[in-house]
């Protein structure tokens, strides 16, 4: 007796464990704390770097950036151009066209490091286009999904596939109710095996207001933030993600249930612009502090909340006097914080900038980058790194 009373107990204990393990962890957000006046007095800027400015390496926009074996990798909405550390220009990779092996309508990519093979996910063509890291087209993968938002590369055959409106019934006549109604899939390519690891939220009608999604990577490990929602969600493997974390907006949270009271997307951004809500774009976990983007009344922040304090600040992306204000909002890559810097819109920003009140550091800081652009460059490059435990100056 006492030996099964032994056994229960410890399943008890592992049970408990178990469910800790996977308890999303609660960040509370102080839409009260401390707000700064620029990026300055979050951030100390690193390095700059500035990307090469010639014909074949034009970028038009930054739509995702990433960085692997120190190769910077931009996507502008229709190709991939590459650089080196020192924003050296190295080649583009994808070919625009309607052949086979080229790109209509790519919406993002994925990078394999290990195979140094890059994957584009075409959302005309519902395929995975995939080149070497020299832009010669090796294979192209179907996994036969619409309406695609963002591609990650787990594994050399596993992917990871967000789509933004719900599957096409007919499309999937033979599907179940769950696989039309999810809005991330895993698929196996080697297999060919598209299986849903995560649904919408119960309010699918406010999808229309944000249609894009947001992975990052931080340790190694995959997360994902479902859109018009404060829940993150990390991918474990074995075709599932659990939740992570919970994003605690208080009374302003978006519920996620439908009610009368945000079943159209009309109102959602009413009570977005009246205050009543807020918003979440984007949240990274780094390695001292959490980052996140939200929209708050018709204001944009960037918030940090420091690991080891629990301090919180924030910073309004609208503020007509921070000269870095067009650089977020920020990738993290290879345990970096990355923002893009238009030329042309922060120098004329900083020509203003000469006659405000500004400490002698900053100006120093302003100076610098000023003397190293030009109105027709590409895109320059802040590694940016949080101040230590938020020494901000008073």
């Amino acid at each position: 007796m006492k030996s099964f009373i032994s056994v229960i107990f410890l399943f008890f204990l592992l049970s408990l464990r178990i469910y800790s393990q996977n308890k999303p962890k609660v960040i509370e957000i102080n839409l009260q704390c401390e707000e700064v006046t620029d990026l300055l007095d979050l951030f100390e800027v690193e390095k700059i770097v500035h990307l090469a400015t010639q014909q074949a390496a034009l970028i038009r926009n930054v739509r995702r950036l990433k960085s692997r074996n120190d190769t910077i990798f931009i996507f502008d909405g229709r190709q991939c151009l590459v650089f080196d550390p020192n924003g050296k220009y190295i080649n583009t990779i994808g070919i625009p066209g309607r052949g086979p092996g080229e790109l209509i309508s790519p919406c993002d990519y994925g990078i394999h490091v290990d195979n140094n093979l890059l994957a584009f996910l075409d959302n005309r063509t519902t395929k995975i286009v995939i080149y070497d890291i020299n832009g010669k087209h090796l294979t192209d993968k179907y996994p036969k999904l619409e309406y695609c938002g963002h591609l990650e590369w787990v594994t050399p055959d596993e992917f990871i596939i967000t789509t933004y409106i719900r599957q096409n019934a007919g499309y999937f006549s033979n599907r179940s109710d769950e696989f039309k109604n999810s809005c991330v899939y895993y698929y196996d390519s080697k297999n060919k095996i598209v299986k849903e690891i995560l649904r919408f939220p119960d309010n699918p009608v406010v999808l229309k207001i944000e249609n894009w999604n947001n992975f990052y990577t931080y340790e190694n490990r995959t997360y994902f933030r479902n859109p018009i929602s404060n829940n993150v969600y990390r991918f474990e493997g074995a075709n599932k993600m659990i939740q992570a974390f919970q994003i605690d907006f208080g009374k302003y949270n978006i519920p996620e249930e439908s009610n009368q009271s945000n079943s159209k997307p009309a109102t959602v951004l009413a009570e977005v612009q009246r205050g009543e809500l807020v918003m979440l774009f984007c949240f990274l976990e780094v390695k001292d502090f959490y980052y996140l983007v939200y929209k708050n009344s018709d204001d944009t922040f960037i918030h940090l909340i420091s690991k080891n304090t629990g301090l919180q600040y924030r910073h309004n992306i609208k503020n007509k006097v921070d000269p870095l204000r067009f650089c977020a909002p920020l990738f993290y890559e290879e345990g970096a914080l990355i923002g893009t810097l238009e030329p042309s819109r922060f120098l004329s920003i900083y020509d203003y900038a000469k006659t405000w009140d500004i400490s002698k550091e900053k100006k120093q800081v302003y100076d610098s980058i000023a003397s190293s652009l030009n109105p027709e460059d590409n895109p320059a490059l802040l590694y940016l790194k949080p101040k230590s435990n938020f020494s901000i100056p008073k």
